[in-house]
């Protein structure tokens, strides 16, 4: 299926940029698509919006990363940061939505 293969390609670009500056367009122009196609495109086969599945690529990965022995000398800031959130207050506001939503 080639919707999966273009899937699995822009679930390995956000694997491994995720803790870049990326977002909407960023990603769309990577790969060639306008910012609202590729929008779509992505909702429809992954199943969630563009924000919503970096952001929780993101929250996962402060999660790990808090668990990781090898990062117990990081604060909670350093952490979120390397994860690609510019703030805490943008972590904490975007973690307390998805909270909301379970």
């Amino acid at each position: 299926n080639p919707h999966k293969s273009v899937a699995r390609e822009i679930m390995e670009y956000i694997e491994n940029h995720y803790a870049e500056d990326i977002d909407l367009e960023t990603v769309a122009t990577h790969f060639g698509y306008n910012k609202n196609y590729f929008s779509s495109y992505f909702k429809d086969v992954i199943g969630m919006s563009f924000i919503t599945y970096l952001n929780t690529y993101r929250m996962d990965k402060v999660d790990l990363l808090k668990k990781n022995k090898k990062y117990k000398d990081k604060t909670a800031e350093e952490l979120i940061k390397m994860c690609g959130f510019s703030t805490l207050e943008k972590y904490y506001r975007i973690r307390k939505a998805n909270k909301n939503r379970d």
